[in-house]
């Protein structure tokens, strides 16, 4: 980054640099969580000031782990005292890449690190710049792109070096702002519209027919669009997964892990407000202002499973009996890794095989609901094999009844607009969704279309 700064400006936005990685190290939360509350605390930061420092401490959560290893090889001299890990790590990105233009001097003040120690740090970063080079493949993947190194092994058993190299290339890029068209009030034309005539500028997506990529980051909650219930903010991607499932009118259908609704509000969408959508996610609170979207979309399909009582009287009353289900189970988000960099260094190996468990169990829970010749789709915002085709293709070898349905096969026989010959053409000839940012644009995406043998 390299923006035009006075000396006074560039002080002032370090302090803040600086107090707000402290506390993103010292809480166990999502960075945006604590950039959110940080904002919200310091009211007088204005909105350049914040675009500034939220695309700064981003920039530094992609590069944090290789500045890690570099730190856990200098504190291990004796003759290194041991500084603060959180200004250490600041100091090596503020060496490397000085993201307010401030001289050494004056940033380092706010750090307390003396010259000396300046030049040890760029030196070890320098010396294990070049060790790595003659490592192994994964440690070399791992530093260079501040990877886990078990993620990288993980993922080496399915790609080849250059195109996982692409791939983690382009995790470590921002994520753009994409734009869901409410189909049930208007259409991605109609809406792309609207929002030039707010002063708006977006592009139509390829994959999904109600997309919208934004140009640039605009204030969306704040337009008359985004107030009047025209658009959602939503993921390319992540609108496969609702047309995916291709819920029909009139038909009942199952949110089980509906999280902030997103999903339900597409699905009940696509229903084209008949019917019902049932929406239920294990931790309620996690449903946020739900209600409100649901009431600013205008749809008036969805009900809200949002107690374990409601669930239990759900379970007993519809039985076997669904006609579709939505499973977006909990999962390592690693293919959220532009948006959520923090995953990264949050996310540890043990607790992907917990997370194997759980996802297992919600599919052996709530598949019993589906009628026979219903369709469910599993699906994932990671790009783990262990949490994807390994657990469809394990729970459908234990539960005959079911079977998985080559999603090309599926999609290229459907017609109309939801279904894009863009999207046709990009999954033609796969079993599963399995979307990718350097490939697609999108987050890491995975589903899968399961039926119950009628």
């Amino acid at each position: 980054m390299n923006f035009s700064l006075s000396k006074k400006k560039s002080i002032f936005l370090t302090k803040h640099f600086i107090e707000m990685f402290e506390r993103l190290s010292n809480e166990n939360k999502p960075a945006d969580t604590i950039l959110s509350a940080y904002f919200s605390e310091h009211k007088y930061l204005g909105s350049t000031d914040r675009k500034l420092l939220s695309e700064s401490i981003f920039d530094l959560l992609r590069k944090e782990l290789r500045y890690v290893k570099v730190l856990d090889r200098f504190f291990s001299q004796e003759h290194n005292k041991p500084l603060k890990k959180a200004h250490a790590i600041i100091a090596l990105y503020m060496l490397e890449h000085n993201p307010f233009n401030l001289s050494p001097k004056n940033g380092f003040s706010e750090l307390n690190l003396t010259v000396n120690e300046q030049n040890n740090l760029w030196d070890a970063y320098l010396n294990i710049c070049e060790d790595i080079k003659i490592g192994d493949t994964a440690s070399r993947l791992g530093f260079e792109y501040a990877f886990p190194e078990w993620i990288i092994r993980h993922l080496l058993e399915n790609f080849e070096v250059k195109d996982l190299e692409r791939l983690l290339e382009s995790f470590n890029q921002s994520a753009r702002v994409v734009l869901r068209a409410n189909g049930y009030k208007t259409n991605a034309e109609a809406l792309k519209v609207a929002l030039e005539n707010e002063g708006i500028e977006t592009s139509l997506g390829k994959l999904s027919s109600e997309a919208l990529i934004c140009k640039k980051r605009s204030r969306i909650f704040q337009s008359q669009a985004f107030k009047k219930g025209l658009c959602e903010i939503q993921d390319e991607g992540s609108q496969l997964i609702s047309l995916i499932l291709n819920p029909k009118p009139k038909e009942k259908v199952l949110d089980a892990c509906a999280g902030g609704g997103g999903k339900s509000l597409h699905l009940a969408s696509l229903m084209n407000g008949k019917g019902t959508v049932f929406a239920y996610d294990l931790n309620i609170k996690r449903f946020g202002n739900i209600k409100q979207r649901i009431k600013r979309s205008g749809l008036q399909n969805i009900q809200l499973l949002d107690s374990k009582s409601k669930l239990s009287w759900f379970k007993t009353h519809y039985g076997s009996g669904l006609d579709a289900i939505l499973i977006d189970a909990p999962c390592s988000g690693s293919g959220t890794l532009r948006r959520n960099p923090d995953i990264k260094k949050r996310l540890q190996q043990d607790a992907i095989k917990r997370l194997n468990s759980l996802q297992i169990n919600i599919l052996n829970e709530y598949s019993g609901l589906l009628k026979n010749g219903g369709r469910m789709v599993y699906a994932t915002c990671s790009i783990l094999s262990s949490e994807n085709e390994c657990i469809v293709e394990s729970f459908v070898a234990k539960n005959l009844q079911f079977k998985i349905i080559h999603l090309g096969e599926d999609i290229c026989q459907r017609k109309g607009y939801f279904i894009t010959e863009a999207f046709k053409a990009r999954v033609q000839d796969e079993r599963f969704l399995k979307l990718r940012p350097d490939f697609d644009g999108s987050d890491g995406f995975f589903a899968a279309l399961i039926e119950k043998k009628p």
